[in-house]
């Protein structure tokens, strides 16, 4: 049943407004690994929390974003947090093919937003939270 997963043609996955945990974010973001043909992610809106913003983006690193992730959309998941804020980091520098990253709304202090938009550059969203 994997295989067939992994060949199908899902390039958008949108998992906002769920009310998702932190249970859910590592399997979350391990699904840019398993859709070869994922090109957006997002999860807008949930609840994830420190911990699940943080198994989210420790997933994404252990796929390497995927083949083809291009797009992360994470606003408004309550994710604030410094350790959280430097998982994302990593993800700036392990998930090569990211051209969108959006993480506003998550409660991230000052200077983690200006470290995320110094890692992330012009990939960044907006970052008015």
């Amino acid at each position: 049943a994997l295989a067939e997963v992994r060949h199908s043609n899902v390039k958008v996955v949108d998992v906002s407004g769920n009310e998702l945990t932190r249970r859910s974010c590592g399997a979350l973001g391990m699904m840019a690994g398993v859709l070869e043909r994922l090109e957006v992610m997002k999860a807008e809106e949930n609840e994830f929390g420190a911990k699940g913003g943080m198994r989210f983006a420790k997933a994404l690193c252990a796929v390497g974003g995927g083949k083809g992730l291009r797009e992360v959309v994470v606003n408004g998941c309550e994710m604030g947090g410094e350790e959280t804020a430097k998982e994302w980091m990593k993800v700036a520098e392990v998930c090569t093919g990211l051209r969108k990253v959006e993480l506003n709304g998550n409660a991230f202090e000052e200077d983690a937003v200006e470290e995320l938009k110094r890692v992330f550059g012009d990939t960044l969203g907006s970052m008015s939270d």
